[in-house]
């Protein structure tokens, strides 16, 4: 949850702490006063937690005074129970008296001292956003076609290359479904001895005793 600095006066009493702690940890108020105070003892590059114990009154002024020895560090451990410690909004009170700044990327609002970690993780967010838009403006480009999709044209000459016979389009998004097959009617030539459409065998014969 951060560390804070509080004064403690001497004549100070658990009632007086207990509020001004939940003051600076909002979510403190959960524990209900389950809560006790450690600090770091030992040297030599080596420092546990101990438990500052409270007396019968509790954790006094004039106590926590003698314990810290003027200005010390002391850590809240909950007795029972767990503290949330998922992020704060930026707009919670516990930021209310940090300074504030403005991320140029997002626009969000936030205390300077959250800003730097901030910046990290919304560049990131912006740069994979790009790529996503990149990628499916890709996707959407005429270059890339779905096959799935895809027209083919045959154009199928008549033997004697004079003139086209059919032409067919096909969608390929069509070649799994079923369909109707109709036969082409063809006549033969009795000079040539092939098969033509009818529709112009007669065209063929105009020209073909000529040659």
């Amino acid at each position: 949850m951060g560390c804070r600095t509080i004064s403690i006066a001497e004549d100070a009493e658990h009632s007086w702490l207990s509020k001004k702690l939940e003051e600076a940890y909002c979510k403190l108020a959960e524990l209900k006063g389950a809560w006790v105070l450690y600090k770091a003892v030992g040297g030599s590059g080596q420092r546990n937690l101990c438990i500052v114990p409270p007396e019968s009154e509790g954790y006094t002024g004039a106590y926590l005074n003698s314990i810290a020895r003027g200005k010390s560090t002391l850590y809240i451990v909950p007795v029972q129970g767990t503290l949330d410690t998922s992020p704060l909004p930026y707009s919670a009170k516990e930021f209310a008296k940090m300074p504030k700044a403005t991320c140029q990327t997002c626009g969000d609002n936030m205390p300077v001292q959250l800003l730097a970690a901030h910046a990290a993780s919304c560049e990131t967010m912006t740069l994979s956003t790009d790529l996503d838009e990149q990628s499916e403006d890709f996707q959407r480009s005429p270059d890339n076609v779905d096959p799935s999709t895809s027209t083919s044209v045959d154009v199928t000459n008549s033997p004697d290359h004079t003139l086209p016979v059919g032409t067919s389009v096909t969608d390929s998004s069509d070649l799994d479904r079923p369909s109707i097959y109709v036969p082409d009617v063809k006549t033969a030539c009795p000079i040539w001895e092939q098969f033509y459409p009818s529709d112009f065998v007669e065209i063929h014969a105009s020209f073909c005793g000529e040659r």
